[in-house]
């Protein structure tokens, strides 16, 4: 009504009404929480995705800003906000995935053949002294393994 009687526009501030968002209050929160959550971050192990897993709860991460940083509690915000910050910095507040090694490899069957047929060798074989020796060899397994 009141831009009909006059003839002028009238403009509201909406936009600049609310709460500012928590980096406008504190411009260094969120290198701050990447310099406390990046050396407990891993990534995705199926490289699928360029998300980081980390084992630190929202809370574990206040804390240490408090503790590391230097921040107080009352400047701070709340721990659901904390959630969404991580959130968008790309990671995920969640147990470390950890990628499952394979059961048997191919070449499993070919060396227990090569065991049979040696066993069966020194069995027939009456000069023929067998040892039993117990080791462990780690073998690296999946992407890594034999040259990718």
């Amino acid at each position: 009504m009141h831009e009909l009687d006059s003839g002028f526009k009238c403009l509201d501030a909406f936009g600049l009404r609310g709460r500012k968002k928590a980096e406008e209050h504190l411009p260094l929160l969120l290198t701050d929480i990447q310099a406390v959550v990046e050396p407990q971050s891993q990534t995705d192990p199926t490289f699928k995705t360029t998300q980081l897993y980390t084992r630190l709860t929202t809370k574990v991460v206040r804390e240490q800003l408090i503790g590391q940083k230097g921040y107080r509690d009352e400047e701070l915000p709340t721990l659901r906000t904390f959630n969404t910050k991580l959130y968008q910095l790309n990671y995920r507040l969640r147990r470390v995935a950890k990628s499952e090694p394979l059961k048997k490899i191919p070449e499993t069957d070919a060396i227990f053949a090569q065991v049979h047929l040696f066993h069966r060798v020194v069995k027939e074989t009456p000069n023929m002294v067998r040892l039993s020796w117990d080791a462990k060899a780690t073998v690296k397994i999946g992407l890594f393994s034999r040259g990718g």
